[in-house]
């Protein structure tokens, strides 16, 4: 899982990504600073959930591919 983050119309872009699915996130830089949403996706029960989310995903988009 790769974790990264961009900044991009007054947003920060967070883009998660595992085996062949990706999640993106975008919060305002009035809403959260760089450093909390790097302590946010720091916690290890964040970066066991969404891991468990792209799991999820790959998972249906292998199932959807055998059909």
């Amino acid at each position: 899982m790769r974790i990264s983050i961009f900044s991009f119309n007054e947003r920060w872009i967070a883009k998660v990504e595992g085996g062949l699915c990706e999640i993106t996130l975008k919060v305002s830089h009035d809403e959260m600073s760089l450093e909390k949403l790097k302590e946010h996706f720091g916690n290890a029960d964040t970066r066991d959930r969404l891991f468990e989310r792209l799991q999820s995903l790959n998972q249906e988009w292998q199932a959807y591919r055998e059909t």
